[in-house]
């Protein structure tokens, strides 16, 4: 027993290489004795965890506040069982004593806080708290991030500045089922130019006849139609199957052909590793309310490269943001802020993510969703299921999606659960979409969830 933790940490070094986990997993519960399906080893993992005290950061819903109304259950006041965090993360206690903080501050000195705060964060310079550490999680540059508005317009903003088609070059890439707000943000921006979206949207097809959008199918796209395409603009993960693609790469080739690159930040990050910088990704924007876990309708933010610093060919549009400091509130016209209240939720979860670094949450986070899937395999063996999300680690996120047999069923399995205690989603999408994350969910969660949904799908057969 004392070995396997030395152990985990060799088998963690190995995870960003590894195609596969489950030899991982099987090995680790031989070095322990125990049954790779065992509650036993799922609570031994959860033992060697260095990054177990994370969870207490967070605010765990009851297994009493996701039940229906009049459900009456024994575990009543436990802990759910809550993998839901790519549609939204949970609250981490940091954030609600921001928010109260800056409640306090509104209810003591109003209109003041704009300029004096008690707790140095006034209000027309909020933005600055989470700058340099939402940099950090995309691996950007300070001066290359912003925080405004939502994701919806912050997309429509960057195609109007990035798109620019011409007769020969008017076309837009995107994987195949993008989100339904990527593709509508890219349908309206095409029609305002004048062009047909069936015949400027260049969806990506699998080739092996697969739901995802393999890498290797969008860089032939690229290099084939490359000199018909203004802009590549992906998710960075696949809202609908968890996949993550393979972004230094298609940005090269993107690159390579004269395409911007733009990309839907949404479920990627707080999830995965990025260096954005480092790629030289166009921009990119995102949503703060899921894996980053600053709640519904939270701030959103944009990047944009540097070397577009002093490019003043494309067509900007002006804001309280793109001002000087100094001036910014000279202006005499109407300006746009982001709100006092959502910063602070999004500064308390950076406060948590600052506690670690991403390449721990990342390894958890590869071994979470493989001994997820390994233990799916071993306990249900694939039946009345069939697995969306790409089986090499390297291509997915913090993400199991999976298509039920019995299509219809989607809603009555996620009712279902939830009347056990777990909280799952795949209400939009129509799959069962399972998100454990490693800043608070644990192995006992997988392996509870596991065994609840074979449980479940034996029911509804």
């Amino acid at each position: 027993m004392r070995e396997i933790h030395q152990l985990l940490k060799d088998v963690k070094l190995q995870l960003h290489e590894l195609k596969d986990v489950h030899e991982s997993i099987s090995k680790l519960a031989g070095k322990a004795d125990l049954a790779p399906t065992s509650l036993e080893f799922a609570q031994n993992l959860d033992k060697h965890d260095d990054l177990s005290h994370l969870r207490q950061e967070f605010q765990i819903p009851k297994v009493r506040d996701v039940v229906s109304k009049g459900t009456v259950l024994e575990n009543a006041n436990d802990d759910a069982v809550y993998i839901a965090s790519n549609s939204i993360g949970l609250l981490s206690k940091r954030s609600r004593e921001l928010i109260n903080e800056e409640i306090d501050v509104w209810a003591t000195r109003g209109e003041l806080g704009f300029h004096t705060h008690p707790h140095d964060r006034p209000w027309d310079r909020i933005d600055e708290t989470v700058i340099s550490k939402l940099a950090t999680l995309i691996g950007a540059k300070p001066v290359e991030v912003a925080v405004k508005g939502d994701i919806k317009t912050n997309l429509s903003n960057l195609l109007t500045t990035f798109y620019t088609p011409t007769k020969d070059r008017h076309k837009i890439l995107i994987e195949h089922k993008a989100s339904p707000t990527d593709m509508f943000s890219v349908d309206s921006q095409i029609k305002s130019h004048g062009y047909d979206p069936a015949e400027s949207i260049l969806k990506v097809e699998s080739t092996s006849g697969r739901v995802t959008t393999e890498n290797p199918d969008i860089l032939n796209l690229i290099n084939k139609e490359g000199d018909t395409i203004s802009v590549v603009f992906l998710g960075a993960v696949n809202y609908y199957t968890g996949q993550l693609f393979h972004l230094e790469k298609i940005t090269k080739a993107a690159h390579k052909k004269g395409c911007v690159v733009i990309l839907d930040l949404a479920h990627a990050i707080g999830n995965i590793v990025l260096k954005l910088h480092d790629w030289k990704i166009d921009c990119a924007t995102w949503s703060s309310e899921k894996y980053l876990n600053a709640g519904p309708g939270s701030v959103s933010g944009i990047f944009i490269h540097e070397k577009y610093a002093r490019d003043f060919e494309h067509s900007r549009f002006a804001a309280l943001w793109g001002y000087k400091k100094e001036t910014r509130l000279k202006m005499e016209e109407p300006f746009d802020q982001p709100s006092a209240l959502y910063v602070a939720s999004l500064l308390g979860s950076l406060e948590v993510f600052a506690k670690t670094n991403l390449w721990d949450l990342r390894t958890k986070s590869i071994l979470l969703t493989g001994y997820l899937e390994f233990l799916l395999s071993k306990l249900i063996g694939g039946a009345g299921y069939e697995m969306l999300t790409p089986r090499d680690t390297r291509q997915r996120g913090a993400q199991i999606s999976i298509k039920l047999t019995a299509e219809d069923k989607n809603l009555t399995v996620i009712k279902k659960l939830a009347d056990r205690g777990f909280v799952v989603d795949g209400r939009k999408s129509g799959n069962i979409v399972m998100a454990p994350v490693p800043l608070y969910n644990t192995y006992m969660d997988v392996w509870k969830l596991a065994k609840a949904l074979k449980e479940v799908l034996a029911e509804i057969q």
